[in-house]
């Protein structure tokens, strides 16, 4: 058999509990439900840090985020790093991106040879082929721009629209970003020979919010015949709302606000699983189904009314960090089997190139879920703003702003699978506060002040991908900055 084709399709801000094949009775995913029937279910899978940008470059690279050091959403993975797509590239693979990767720079080259951007915060916006496609054709998403850009942003229109992110898409089905991905995966799977390999990333800008599925997806779901999800609460807990690091007040949330925004949030995800339903039916009509490798999987998740909160930059419950992953192998081999092993983000690396018969990278972390045999315990980061000012939040670069105040907070959670407390239940969003002012800002480049990380040593260059892999029991007393290589701890 020939090397097998990588299709990962890749949504953004997706809880796990909001599909079909993992137990949601409401949500209409037929086509996924499909695909997780060839599939196997790692349903306790969790992202090793639950912001977009930081999640994604360790989804890549297979390092944990305080080993490559890109802390939010305007950090950039330093050069030097293995990534799986770099290292099937160098194989011979043809590799692509389509969508919304949310890099820095936007058109960063971690391993795409090919990249069709769609992006939703920061700069990326403003240089991407979506937006420019929209231009060229007088289109605006300006629900979207007003809730993901300070620049443009407008008050006093609705309780739903300004406070909840909540209304129908200005943009008719045919310009949306969830829409105008598939085309362009389409027409990538459309290039795909079968003796001729290769790797394609579909990164689904929805169901990230602002919560605004175009028609006919936006009247898709009745709010009031929507079952509300594990963990809803009538209000939320004094420590919750302390620690909101969002824009959205949980205080002035009713449950009727939280139904909207599920059927809001239903109807975005109904839409992604219509595309990716044409996408699996073009590669079986092209008979390359059986030899393609799918990835169902998230960069993390959403809360959608756990505790009475929304969106994410809190503590880090189960449904923040919990994300859904599907592997259909080659063959669909261990078809419709469920694992219920802890596993992460950065095992996905590894298990790709071992199902392309490549060797990992030292450098990579993660555990291959084909001969890993599952993990004892995860690691996860998060990080959140306590005490700040609301209107801030509503600012185009809220995380920098709040990383130079010295106002962001960050907490660890180490999770066991045996025991209470362990696979497949809630955590209770153990969290360790402190003082990381300082870190967070000398994370996002702002102060020369130094800060230390496990297995993390002086500055280099590119000898990263040379470092000899990472990671030690304890903590080590180097110095750190921006872009320093990672080197193997001394036994």
């Amino acid at each position: 058999m020939n090397q097998p084709n990588i299709l990962i399709l890749h949504c953004d801000q997706l809880r796990q509990d909001c599909l079909g094949f993992n137990g949601n009775a409401d949500v209409r995913t037929p086509n996924l439900d499909r695909l997780a029937a060839d599939s196997v279910n790692y349903e306790n899978h969790y992202t090793v840090y639950p912001i977009c940008t930081p999640s994604r470059y360790s989804f890549w690279s297979s390092l944990y985020v305080h080993q490559h050091g890109a802390w939010d959403n305007q950090a950039t993975l330093p050069s030097g790093y293995p990534t799986f797509p770099g290292v099937l590239r160098e194989q011979g693979y043809h590799t692509a991106a389509v969508g919304k990767m949310h890099m820095n720079p936007t058109y960063q080259d971690i391993g795409f040879s090919e990249m069709e951007l769609a992006e939703q915060n920061g700069i990326g916006r403003f240089e991407d082929d979506y937006h420019r496609w929209l231009m060229d054709n007088g289109k605006i998403d300006r629900f979207d721009l007003h809730h993901q850009s300070g620049i443009f942003y407008e008050e006093g229109k609705s309780h739903l629209y300004d406070m909840c992110q909540c209304a129908e898409s200005d943009l008719e089905e045919r310009f949306y970003s969830t829409e105008w991905i598939t085309r362009r995966a389409e027409e990538q799977i459309g290039r795909w020979e079968e003796d001729a390999p290769s790797v394609l990333m579909v990164g689904y800008v929805s169901p990230h919010h602002p919560f605004d599925p175009p028609a006919p997806y936006s009247t898709m779901y009745d709010p009031e015949k929507l079952r509300l999800l594990d963990g809803y609460t009538q209000e939320a807990l004094k420590r919750d709302v302390e620690a909101n690091g969002t824009a959205m007040d949980y205080t002035s949330l009713s449950e009727g606000d939280v139904r909207a925004m599920m059927a809001a949030y239903y109807g975005m995800i109904s839409e992604i699983d219509d595309g990716i339903g044409r996408l699996i039916g073009l590669l079986k009509r092209k008979g390359l189904y059986e030899n393609t490798m799918i990835i169902f999987t998230s960069d993390h998740g959403e809360y959608m009314g756990f505790h009475h909160m929304m969106l994410k930059c809190n503590y880090l419950y189960d449904p923040l960090a919990k994300i859904p992953l599907l592997v259909k192998y080659p063959g669909q081999k261990d078809a419709g089997r469920t694992e219920s092993a802890l596993s992460e983000n950065i095992d996905v690396a590894p298990t790709v190139l071992e199902a392309c018969g490549v060797k990992a990278p030292a450098s990579m972390q993660g555990k291959s879920l084909l001969t890993g045999g599952g993990r004892e315990s995860y690691f996860r980061k998060g990080s959140t703003v306590r005490k700040r000012n609301r209107a801030s939040a509503i600012a185009a670069h809220k995380a920098l702003q709040a990383a130079r105040a010295g106002q962001h907070g960050k907490h660890d959670a180490v999770r066991s699978g045996k025991g209470s407390g362990g696979a497949g239940k809630c955590s209770r969003g153990s969290g360790v506060w402190g003082d990381f002012g300082r870190a967070a800002a000398q994370a996002c480049g702002f102060c020369p002040v130094p800060f230390h990380r496990e297995g993390i040593s002086e500055p280099a260059g590119a000898a990263a991908a040379k470092a000899g892999g990472i990671g030690c029991a304890g903590r080590t007393d180097e110095t750190v900055y921006p872009g320093a290589v990672v080197k193997r701890c001394a036994p």
